[in-house]
């Protein structure tokens, strides 16, 4: 079978045409901006090793977006591991670091004026597996900056879900996609 699968209208797919299939969205969310915080729950199954998450927002009051896994609604608040670089070309990049922390830094978020919508891709890497966990992000965030994060999570514990936390009440579209790789 090809690479992407062609579908033609009345044909029955095989459990083997089915599984060629890249990525499957797993879940959706929204933050309405009421809140500074959303938690997305049973998007990591089994079914998947590997998740990409895309974001796209903004914040009331702008600054930094933060992850953290969770099981059963419940972060978790401890064992996290990153370094974040930031490129600008109208200021000096900027590097941080964290070394177990409550959260992972991915992303900043500005305010919602035209033009400075946020858009963030966050890797996921073996959240239901019990060993360390990778987390990765690319983000853009205003017209001159742009930042990458590679982290992971240090504990022995399978996650369901995440939780994402903004400096001001959140106004975000989020999709969650499965896949194996």
């Amino acid at each position: 079978m090809a690479t992407p699968p062609t579908f033609v209208a009345g044909n029955v797919l095989t459990a083997a045409q089915m599984n060629q299939i890249g990525a499957w969205r797993t879940a959706t969310a929204t933050a309405s901006g009421t809140a500074t915080t959303l938690q997305v729950n049973n998007c990591f199954t089994s079914d998947y090793r590997n998740y990409r998450i895309y974001i796209s927002g903004s914040s009331a009051t702008a600054g930094n977006l933060t992850f953290q896994l969770s099981a059963s609604g419940t972060p978790a608040a401890t064992s996290y591991y990153y370094n974040r670089t930031v490129l600008s070309y109208t200021v000096a990049n900027v590097t941080a670091q964290g070394s177990n922390t409550t959260n992972v830094l991915v992303g900043q978020l500005n305010t919602g004026a035209l033009g400075a919508i946020s858009n963030l891709v966050i890797d996921v890497l073996d959240p239901q597996i019990i060993a360390p966990t990778g987390i990765y992000s690319v983000n853009q965030y205003n017209t001159a900056n742009a930042g990458t994060t590679y982290g992971s999570h240090y504990a022995a514990a399978s996650y369901d879900g995440f939780r994402l936390t903004g400096a001001g009440n959140l106004t975000l579209v989020v999709s969650v996609f499965g896949f194996n790789a």
